[in-house]
Order: C-alpha cells, then structure tokens, then sequence
C-alpha cells in the first residue's frame, strides 16, 4: 500500500530539523593574568647559565626549511641579561666554555653528579643548559618578467633548554620556546644579521615561563539564529558582556530544557568575566541537570575521558556532547582557581 505524501508533515520535519541546526558553539579569545608557567624553588637565589649548544651546521627540513643554529655562547648572554633583568636570582652567572665531557660532540642532559659538582663548584642553587636555538628560513622566490630572485622568510626562532636545582635529582624543567617572527632578508647572506636581531628576542623569551603575565585563552560558547543568542553573540564581539548576559537570560525563560543547559552556560563565561568563578560553577551544575547524557561519571571514567581529549590538536576540535562540553568547562574553572590562588601567593 502507497503512502501519501503529507507536506504538512514534510515543513514540520523541515522545521525540526532547522531548529535543532540553528545552534552552533563559537570561541572568543580572552586575555587573563596568569602565574608562571614555573615556579621557581623558594630558596634557589643564585643560577648559572651553561652552554651545552651543539652548534650543528645548517640543516633542511621538508626540502625547503632551513634551520640555523645559534652559537651557545651567544644564546647564553643575552638569556642571562633577561634573568639578571628580571631579578629572579641575586646573582647569575655564566659559564662560556662549552660543557661537553670529553668525547661527547653532542648536547646532553646533564646527570645528577654533574649538576651536584657545578653547583657546588659554581657556588649556585639552580643551573640552566641551553641546549640549542636558532632560527628556521623558508624560500620567498620573487619574479618580474623573466628575473628570479630568492628572499628568505625568518619564521620561527626557538631555544631548547634545561632547569637543574641542586635539590632534585631530575631536570626542573625542560624549556622549548618556538616563537613566530616575520622577518624577512633579502639573502642568505644577510643571516648574520638576522641572527643577531633574534637574539635578544630569545634571551626576552626564556624568562616569561618563569614570570606572571598576560595570557591569551579561548572559551566556548553557544550561539544560533534565535533573536536572542544572534544578539548575544554580537554583544559579545563588541565586548558588552552585561548585554550578552541579559540576552542569555531571556534566552533562558522557555521551557525547553536544552534552551536553559545554554543559558546557563553561557552565563557561567559571564561570571569569569568577571572573576566570579564560584557562580560560573554553580551555574554549570545546574546545567548538568538539563543534559540528557548527564550520568554521573567516576574518577576513573572522567580521568579515561580526559587522556582522549588529549589526542586533538585542539580542545575545540573534540565532538563534544552538551555534557561533556560542561565537564570540560569545569575542568577549565578549577584549573582558573588554581591559578588565582598561585597568584594570590607570589603577590607582594
């Protein structure tokens, strides 16, 4: 038996499926003042800073990226002007000799007798080993009528170095610094140049992870083509959070259950805003309770989640569910207040 078709029935799905399409999860950057990424050890006054640079020759990556190792010695001047600037030792000391034991061509981590004998020789608390840095070049090939010429882009510089406190037996911490730099030089002979223009900017570098800053983080939140949200979003952009709050409210009043998990997770980006982070919890608790996949998940189940969030790239790449994505958030708040709390701490 043939079925007749209902367009009635055709628009209502059309419809369902329009309504349930129109909401869409966007990101903003926000800017918040974070602890160092390291903390030092309190009673570590005095470092060294080493040379352990393997000065490699020029070597290409992919056919077309050039690295350009930076001589040691170099590296290590102007990274200890940035720790002697930014008075986190009373004292710092270099060593320019390259400390390779005798034999070994390459850089290598330093053992725990190693450490413990430069520090006691150097008289110093804590040690840092630059163990290489440079900068890479990709080709720039320019053509005007039949001439070619080749200019090279200065992409990237970076530094790979180490952190040793006399009281660990493992290296405190391992520091990799890429940083993007869009220089430019016209040949390969004007590298030099380029060299000692990155320097500075790597000394500047290698101190920040151990000094509080400014960070720039980003967060999700909902939007869609209901008037409310498409205003909320806008307001937004334009950085009026009282106005998207008031937007997220209204959005809010229906009775639909998946209309107020939005709202008050949205909200709950409202209330960091504005560094009220026990308000932006008690709002995302209560949009757990409007998830349809809101089970209860164990410490061993959240830890196995946290691991496969890990695989991506980027958090916004993972396919969250409306229940993951508030877990995800409250992960990201109580790491906030961790934060707070060590700031609050180092403050004077």
């Amino acid at each position: 038996m043939r079925k007749k078709f209902n367009p009635k029935s055709a628009f209502a799905l059309a419809g369902l499926l329009l309504a349930v399409s129109c909401i869409e999860v966007k990101y903003v950057s926000i800017e918040q003042y974070a602890p160092p990424r390291y903390l030092l050890p309190a009673d570590a006054t005095r470092i060294a800073i080493l040379n352990n640079a393997d000065t490699a020759n020029i070597y290409v990556i992919n056919q077309n990226i050039e690295v350009w190792p930076i001589a040691g010695d170099s590296i290590m001047e102007y990274v200890a002007q940035s720790f002697a600037d930014a008075g986190l030792f009373s004292e710092v000391i270099v060593l320019d000799s390259c400390i390779f034991p005798e034999g070994r061509k390459t850089a290598h981590l330093l053992t725990e007798e190693e450490v413990q004998c430069f520090c006691n020789e150097l008289g110093v608390d804590m040690l840092m080993t630059c163990d290489f840095g440079g900068i890479s070049t990709l080709p720039s090939y320019s053509y005007l009528g039949s001439a070619t010429w080749t200019e090279y882009d200065v992409d990237k510089y970076f530094l790979l170095a180490h952190m040793y406190a006399s009281t660990r037996k493992d290296p405190f911490c391992t520091l990799i610094l890429e940083e993007p730099w869009g220089r430019r030089v016209q040949s390969r002979a004007q590298m030099t140049k380029a060299i000692q223009e990155a320097l500075p900017l790597i000394g500047e570098a290698s101190v920040k992870h151990f000094l509080p800053g400014w960070d720039l983080r980003e967060r999700a939140f909902y939007s869609g083509s209901a008037y409310s949200l498409r205003e909320a979003t806008v307001c937004v952009k334009e950085g009026d959070w009282d106005g998207a709050y008031a937007f997220w409210e209204q959005y809010g009043q229906s009775n639909k259950k998946r209309n107020k998990l939005i709202a008050c997770y949205n909200k709950a980006l409202y209330f960091e805003m504005n560094d009220s982070l026990r308000q932006a919890l008690m709002l995302l608790e209560e949009a757990k309770t409007y998830a349809p996949d809101s089970t209860v998940l164990d410490s061993t189940q959240l830890k196995a989640w946290e691991n496969m969030l890990e695989e991506y790239e980027y958090v916004s790449d993972y396919p969250y569910t409306d229940f993951q994505r508030i877990l995800n958030y409250e992960r990201i708040l109580t790491e906030r207040q961790k934060e707070i709390t060590q700031l609050n701490i180092l403050a004077p």
